[in-house]
């Protein structure tokens, strides 16, 4: 077969669909995997299995054990997600973990459809697509169902498309324009229920999709975040008193990233073990002790617990300055050029399982390094298109926008911590904004691909 028949065959838009197949295929097949068939909701990990199974035995949206229970440790996206699956397809793991799969690739197929139709078709969306789905890094994080990442990969990919569709959109059609701001109005909604951390980032994506809308569709675009935030604060009032939109877990979290011992570990061990182990052995043969006291000294009831939590970083911070400054310079060095998997290890102990297998950790390590180089690429591309000219009027919001909104993304990881997986999302995001920054002879070419496409469907209509 040669070249030409090949493309005759492949065309660009098939190309895109099949790239979203083998994403879809890869997931399940990752799932299959990784989930053993013995496995529940109950078990999905980070403390969102008890939450699950509540919902689906009791209809509550609590966490308990040994006397005590939660309301708030979790944000509230992933247990009502798993938990609706679980009363469709049963409380094993494996069918739902599957479901959220396939669920998540709709979801980013729609998104890809608008952003493909509303641009000129081509090999080159398709081929960054395939990168940026395709990768090792995204899959096993797209395709986990125990860890908010598993929806934010895909969930900020799609939000990407949407967002540079619309930058590169010339002549503008109103009713899809409306559309793509509900949709990113609901997708950056939806991120801060998933991980609150996403809220810098979201508040910024939320501007931008009232700033796209008009009418009517404007006042949709305020009302889906505010309707989502006042659902979550209504329920916290609920069962706290406070009307809090953040979780209860935060202060904790906080924590992470203002004490001598964190910065001991960090990355090479998870943070986790600061709350469990006696002990913390490190790859030099040396061994860090947790702050046991302060540890068991902390409240049981969650929101004191976040108080306490917070209250003990704030006391830490100022007598250390000079030592969080070192930390907070290693978290930037981490978060925008590491390529290696992090944290190394999750045990406490130096001679045991590390996060990742070799071959994993390998393909992570290549992906990371391409995805890396490729973004200092396009910036620097980037900045030359607009010195010369070439970068047009929209390209050049959309690439400032772009590395205001990774930096947005990025500042709660680099003030408190972060790992590669928090990563990855961003690096996803980011590839697409900047790869597909409209350049003037771009965006030409996207305006007359649609004004042929509104052609030939006048000429099907009139036939």
């Amino acid at each position: 077969m040669t070249l030409a028949a090949l493309s005759r065959l492949i065309t660009p838009g098939r190309a895109v669909v099949l790239v979203l197949g083998v994403h879809l295929i890869a997931k399940v097949i990752f799932v299959f995997a990784s989930v053993p068939p013995a496995q529940t909701v109950a078990d999905i990990g980070f403390g969102f299995g008890p939450y699950v199974e509540s919902l689906v035995d009791r209809g509550r949206f609590e966490a308990c054990g040994s006397g005590v229970c939660s309301y708030a440790s979790r944000m509230p996206l992933l247990p009502l997600v798993y938990a609706a699956l679980a009363l469709v397809f049963g409380k094993a793991l494996l069918p739902v973990a599957a479901a959220k799969a396939v669920l998540l690739s709709v979801m980013l197929g729609a998104a890809a459809l608008f952003a493909w139709r509303r641009s000129e078709p081509s090999y080159g969306f398709a081929a960054l697509l395939a990168f940026v789905l395709l990768g090792p890094q995204p899959l096993k994080h797209a395709a986990n169902p125990h860890y908010e990442e598993g929806f934010l990969v895909e969930m900020l990919v799609a939000a990407a498309l949407l967002a540079a569709s619309a930058a590169r959109d010339r002549d503008p059609d109103r009713r899809a324009t409306g559309t793509l701001a509900v949709a990113l109005a609901a997708l950056f909604s939806a991120a801060v229920l998933a991980k609150w951390s996403i809220l810098p980032l979201a508040l910024f994506g939320l501007a931008f999709a009232v700033q796209r809308a008009r009418g009517f569709v404007r006042v949709a675009v305020v009302l889906i975040p505010a309707a989502a935030f006042a659902g979550w604060g209504f329920h916290n009032w609920t069962t706290s008193g406070d009307f809090r939109f953040d979780s209860s877990m935060n202060g904790e979290n906080f924590w992470r990233g203002f004490s001598a011992e964190a910065r001991a570990i960090y990355p090479e061990v998870s943070l986790d073990r600061l709350f469990d182990s006696e002990a913390i052995e490190l790859a030099d043969g040396s061994s860090v002790r947790p702050p046991l006291d302060l540890i068991r000294s902390a409240p049981v009831e969650e929101w004191e617990h976040d108080r306490y939590y917070r209250s003990a970083a704030m006391k830490w911070l100022p007598a250390n300055l000079g030592e969080y400054t070192r930390f907070t310079a290693e978290r930037i060095w981490i978060m925008l050029f590491e390529i290696r998997n992090f944290p190394e290890r999750i045990s406490a102990k130096r001679d045991e399982k590390r996060a990742v297998g070799a071959v994993v950790a390998a393909a992570g390590v290549a992906w990371m390094l391409l995805a890396r180089l490729a973004l200092a690429a396009l910036i620097v591309r980037r900045l030359a298109a607009w010195r010369s000219g070439r970068l047009a009027p929209a390209g050049r919001a959309l690439f400032l926008g772009g590395l205001v909104a990774a930096g947005l993304y990025l500042a709660p990881y680099v003030l408190v911590f972060g790992y590669e997986r928090h990563v990855v999302p961003v690096i996803c995001f980011s590839l697409i904004l900047l790869a597909w920054s409209p350049t003037q002879a771009s965006s030409q070419r996207d305006a007359d691909a649609r004004r042929g496409l509104r052609d030939q469907s006048g000429l099907r209509a009139s036939t």
